[in-house]
């Protein structure tokens, strides 16, 4: 009988202790939001042609668009072809991002440092598959300077401006890059 009583005492303890290991574990981070504008123009520098971009000069990404006064409705990652991830790290100057965005559209990667309010600094590669062009300047502006736009704990909602973005397979061309960004749920560092 007692032997019963201790097989059934030690049944119980490991029942309880698993049970304690995985009732107390934190669930699964919801998955991170994009919204995105992205625009095509002419290089600030006159020396260079423009990077023709096809029939398409404008990208989005999102179900309600971004504007530098709202932040839309967001697209989570997983959802319409669209995957995103980003980290927001805290820093006493403000934030650093870093984000990459793939949509069937346009695939962008980011980093930026980038304040609460004021502007910020970074670069930015663009995808475009339809167009065959890959894009990249490390000459660009992300501005948290008036509201709504911010840079926070795992969000951002910032407008940027990227000049002279070149495609290394096409010498002597250049594109202008601007729009509307917003991230949500990035992990936070």
């Amino acid at each position: 009988m007692a032997r019963l009583d201790l097989a059934t005492t030690a049944l119980c303890v490991t029942a309880l202790t698993a049970l304690a290991a995985t009732g107390c574990s934190d669930p699964p981070a919801p998955p991170a939001r994009v919204g995105m504008v992205l625009d095509l123009g002419p290089p600030s520098d006159t020396a260079l042609g423009a990077c023709g971009t096809g029939t398409q000069s404008s990208f989005s990404v999102g179900q309600s668009l971004p504007t530098a006064t709202a932040p839309g409705e967001p697209t989570t990652s997983g959802q319409d072809g669209v995957n995103v991830t980003c980290t927001i790290k805290g820093k006493s100057s403000g934030y650093s991002v870093s984000a990459r965005i793939e949509s069937p559209l346009v695939n962008v990667s980011l980093g930026a440092s980038v304040p609460r309010r004021g502007v910020g600094a970074g670069e930015f590669s663009a995808n475009i598959p339809s167009a065959s062009r890959n894009l990249y300047t490390r000459q660009c502006e992300f501005h948290t300077d008036a509201p709504p736009l911010i840079a926070g704990k795992g969000e951002i909602h910032t407008t940027f401006r990227c000049i002279n973005a070149q495609q290394p397979s096409v010498p002597g061309t250049a594109c202008n890059l601007s729009g509307v960004l917003v991230l949500l749920r990035c992990q936070e560092e």
